[in-house]
């Protein structure tokens, strides 16, 4: 019972987040592509397999350095 009010509740939900998002990308203040990725998330459908693939790329590619390589001794005046 309790399983099956929240598939509900995630499968309306999504569909909420999905249709906000189509009306955002007309609409400048929602931001329309994250909205739809996060009401796609919730219906569970998956992306293509280009975008898994690119994803996948991504997710391997390493990452590159926070931090500014620092200040040699010999710049400071």
């Amino acid at each position: 019972m309790k399983r099956a009010v929240l598939r509900t509740l995630r499968r309306v939900a999504g569909a909420i987040l999905l249709l906000a998002g189509i009306a955002g990308l007309f609409l400048p203040v929602l931001q329309g592509v994250l909205l739809i990725a996060l009401g796609l998330y919730l219906l569970g459908i998956q992306p293509p397999r280009w975008v898994r693939e690119r994803l996948h790329k991504i997710r391997r590619s390493p990452a590159s350095p926070t931090t500014p390589p620092s200040p040699t001794s010999g710049d400071e005046a």
